[in-house]
């Protein structure tokens, strides 16, 4: 088997782990961000 072809290969997974692994932790990620946010008291405008 050649090697070019399976580090080829092998990197494929792993980039795809990468991204599928990047899709399930964003969205945990953000509401995380939107609860801190939304816990901050208000700061009133004048």
């Amino acid at each position: 088997m050649n090697e070019k072809y399976a580090l080829y290969v092998w990197s494929s997974y792993g980039l795809t782990l990468a991204v599928l692994m990047w899709n399930l932790l964003a969205p945990y990620l953000r509401r995380n961000e939107l609860r801190r946010h939304l816990s901050e008291p208000l700061e009133e405008v004048e």
